[in-house]
């Protein structure tokens, strides 16, 4: 009988099959893991250098904010008769060691520049000091409001500061400027801010974490390194992309972060709309993967150890394993000789096929691999279940049989309080759970997966929109199951209802658009004759143009806003209020006759040459004319209803500016 090599030994082979087998599978198991270890970790990363922003920037807002109150309390209490008298003005201020504790220095200036009064290390003391060529002071003069500057070099200590100034008024007139000063460096408004190093110590450590501030203008409000601030944010390479990202999206100062992420870097930043400032924050990803790289290794040296463990292990059981084969092999050499019992020498059958076995012997082998396969699927679902990002649910008989570690956490319930629970648990509203097997048994009928968006119910009792897919673990038998996948889509919901706003609003007003104005009037009249009467007023400002004209338009948005409120104050909540563009306005009364919509436009006259619109210490006023059209018979369409409404307040405004007039049909 020829002798087997040994490399051709079914033993030596499994041992090497198994080997690789449970390397490949250790190799790919550490990748998946720490890939998607990593991915985690960055993203819940990015969302904390966010919040903390939004955290800084709040915080910074809020002590801005107090400041200012700070100021304008103490600016309106100034002596107006005697501000140009250095010991009352000094008099007044002693008594509110707050504010001087509050401010670095503390100042007044007359309205010519001169600082009378100042406040400082030096205690209190007057100065020619100008203040005529600071950007802050004039903005404060001229637009009778609080100002805060960028960094510029204080004249009185020499270093970085930050002024807050607000106006002092007297009979409406700017009379000077009380103001505060901050030294960046020092003062505890900024001082408390986190942050490690420089930019420059961030890319020699990749641990480094940078926290800054700048003005809109790209000037260094504050940084780790004192002696940059005031600088342009050039100097700061990772920073000025940040600043790069804000500026391609306009430039906003919002107070709701936002996440930038860089090749090397994640970065975060909001604003201070008091200020105009905005909290830059920088973290190097290297940093936030550390742990997760050494984590690696670890798992590494570990599947080795087990890898080594499991081929010795193996060896020494398939040695053991095959010694019935070889016994095999043995009792069939004699197969033939007489002498032994048909019985006789035949090894027990626990063990593998060898080179001669038996029928009985393949089947055994068959039913173990078959064994093996199912036991690796059965590992290789739960492994998908553990790494799948999105819930997975197993359902049958509409309770739960199996959920992922994904859908645990986006429930915010255990394993345990899941499975075999009625599905009905993770559903918000029980008419749209009832409602959802009809639509569940249509799809699957006609061969096709489910798919809705309804609202879930999490463990904790919060709520969170989601995309709901479902299908049949086997179409050709429903008791098998169904499989549920659910993502989270509440930003996505909330993303899409903002713009549907957006879409049907006036930007400026908050009133509804032309669009939807067209759409409320094109239903209305489809649905006339299961409607009582209704009217459209629409509506032209008298002597607007001049307000824009002597005062500006943001003076001429204040009053289109004050006018869209007056509307809206005039009519009921179930009445649509528009803005059409420009200065002119319509109103849809709803169930209205005639008779009343004519009152309603009057009020809405009278209103409107009553309000008065404060702007700049002055009171802007405007009138209103309106045309009142009836939905009249002859109206099928809506261009024609609102030329009716347009013709009558032409007639309005020929008549006498400030009236209204009543669109009268030609027709019969």
């Amino acid at each position: 009988m020829t002798r087997t090599k040994w490399h051709q030994k079914l033993a030596v082979r499994l041992v090497i099959l198994g080997t690789l087998a449970v390397t490949f599978s250790v190799l790919w198991t550490v990748a998946v893991l720490v890939a998607l270890a990593e991915e985690d970790t960055l993203k819940q990363r990015q969302a904390l250098e966010v919040l903390e922003a939004e955290r800084t920037a709040a915080l910074l807002n809020e002590k801005t904010r107090q400041l200012i109150g700070m100021l304008e309390i103490v600016a309106g209490q100034l002596p107006m008769q005697s501000l140009n008298q250095f010991q009352e003005v000094q008099s007044l201020l002693a008594q509110r060691p707050l504010l001087i504790a509050a401010f670095d220095t503390v100042f007044f200036a007359s309205k010519d520049g001169r600082m009378r009064v100042v406040h400082d290390d030096r205690g209190f003391r007057t100065t020619e000091i100008s203040l005529q060529d600071r950007s802050y002071f004039t903005e404060v003069l001229y637009s009778g409001r609080p100002a805060i500057s960028e960094p510029v070099m204080g004249r009185l200590s020499g270093e970085p500061v930050v002024v807050i100034a607000v106006p002092v008024v007297h009979e409406s007139r700017v009379v000077g400027v009380l103001g505060g000063g901050i030294r960046v460096r020092t003062h505890p408004l900024l001082n408390g801010l986190q942050g490690r190093g420089s930019v420059a110590d961030y890319q020699r450590d990749n641990t480094a974490q940078l926290v800054m501030v700048t003005d809109s203008q790209a000037n260094i409000v504050w940084h780790p390194d004192a002696q940059k601030v005031g600088r342009g944010i050039d100097q700061e390479p990772v920073v000025a992309a940040l600043m790069a990202d804000w500026t391609r999206s306009g430039g906003p100062i919002n107070a709701i972060g936002t996440a930038v992420s860089l090749p090397e870097q994640l970065g975060a930043y909001a604003g201070m709309t008091t200020a105009n400032w905005i909290v830059w924050r920088i973290q190097s990803k290297a940093s936030v993967l550390e742990p997760i790289n050494q984590a690696r290794w670890i798992a590494l040296r570990a599947g080795a150890f087990v890898t080594l463990t499991l081929t010795v292990g193996l060896a020494i059981l398939l040695w053991w394993l095959l010694a019935p084969l070889r016994l095999l092999q043995l009792r069939a050499s004699k197969m033939f000789d007489t002498q032994l019992s048909i019985e006789e020498g035949w090894p027990k059958p626990v063990g593998e096929i060898g080179e001669l076995g038996s029928l009985i012997q393949r089947v055994l082998r068959e039913k173990a691999a078959i064994d093996l396969q199912a036991d690796i699927k059965a590992a290789q679902l739960q492994s998908v279940l553990g790494a799948a990002p999105i819930a997975i649910l197993l359902t049958r008989n509409r309770c739960f049989e199996l959920v992922s570690p994904a859908a645990c956490r986006i429930l915010r319930r255990t394993e345990n309080e899941l499975v075999g629970q009625l599905a009905r648990v993770i559903y918000f509203s029980n008419w749209e759970y009832e409602k959802l097997g009809p639509l569940v048994g249509e799809a699957f009928s006609n061969q096709r997966e489910f798919e809705g968006e309804l609202e879930f119910i999490r463990g904790d009792s919060t709520t969170f929109w989601g995309r709901l897919i479902g299908r049949p673990v086997s179409w050709s038998d429903s008791s098998a199951g169904t499989i549920w996948t659910v993502f989270d889509i509440s930003d996505e919901k909330r993303e899409r209802e903002a713009l549907e706003w957006k879409a049907n609003h006036d930007a400026l007003t908050g009133l509804a658009n032309r669009a939807a104005l067209i759409r409320q009037l094109e239903r209305h009249i489809v649905d006339r004759g299961m409607q009582r009467p209704s009217a459209l007023l629409l509506m032209d400002l008298d002597r607007f143009k001049p307000v824009n004209d002597q005062h500006g338009h943001a003076a001429g948005d204040a009053v289109l806003k004050g006018v869209a409120l007056a509307l809206v104050s005039c009519v009921r909540g179930g009445d649509l209020v528009a803005r059409l563009g420009g200065d002119e306005f319509a109103v849809l009364l709803r169930d209205c006759t005639t008779e009343v919509a004519l009152r309603v436009a009057s009020s809405i006259c009278e209103t409107i040459k009553n309000q008065k619109i404060p702007w700049g210490g002055l009171n802007l006023e405007v009138g209103i004319s309106v045309g009142v059209a009836p939905l009249l018979e002859e109206v099928t369409e809506f261009a024609d209803w609102m030329a009716c409404a347009d013709q009558a307040c032409y007639t309005a405004k020929e008549l006498e500016r400030g009236t209204v007039a009543l669109y009268k049909s030609t027709a019969g």
